[in-house]
């Protein structure tokens, strides 16, 4: 009996793709408008970029496969371009929002581990609206 086709999220990888190349492009360009030099962390920045989003792409891929294949390049883009603005105003707060990143890529991956079903996840709906307008009202 043939295996079934494996699904790879191409469309997903080349839209990440694009996002990295877009916010990489800004980043650069920001600098160079503001500077008039490279970005001195441009490595560690694109790196750590490319590489949170890989780690997503790889839970999504093996704890999710038929998942929306647009949402996780465009919450990549919209990361991407908030550090780049955030970079342009204070460094200190451009770091804040890499780590913030890397905890949402590990908060992904733990809930896509551990809830099977998204209909699980209809028991405490009001609970995560609770704790969203909570995380809304934190912010400084």
């Amino acid at each position: 009996m043939p295996r079934p086709p494996r699904n790879l999220r191409l469309t997903e990888l080349g839209l990440m793709f694009l996002a990295w190349l877009i916010t990489t492009s800004f980043y650069v360009l920001a600098s160079l408008g503001a500077q008039g030099t490279m970005p001195s962390r441009f490595g560690v920045f694109l790196g750590g970029m490319i590489l949170i989003s890989l780690l997503m792409h790889f839970a999504i891929q093996r704890y999710a496969p038929r998942a929306s294949e647009v949402l996780l390049p465009i919450a990549t883009l919209l990361n991407g371009v908030g550090y780049v603005e955030i970079a342009r105003w204070d460094p200190t707060l451009a770091r804040d929002q890499a780590l913030w990143f890397l905890a949402s890529a590990i908060a992904l991956t733990a809930t896509l581990k551990l809830v099977r079903h998204v209909r699980d996840l209809d028991r405490y709906r009001y609970l995560t609206l609770l704790a969203g307008i909570a995380l809304l009202a934190a912010l400084r």
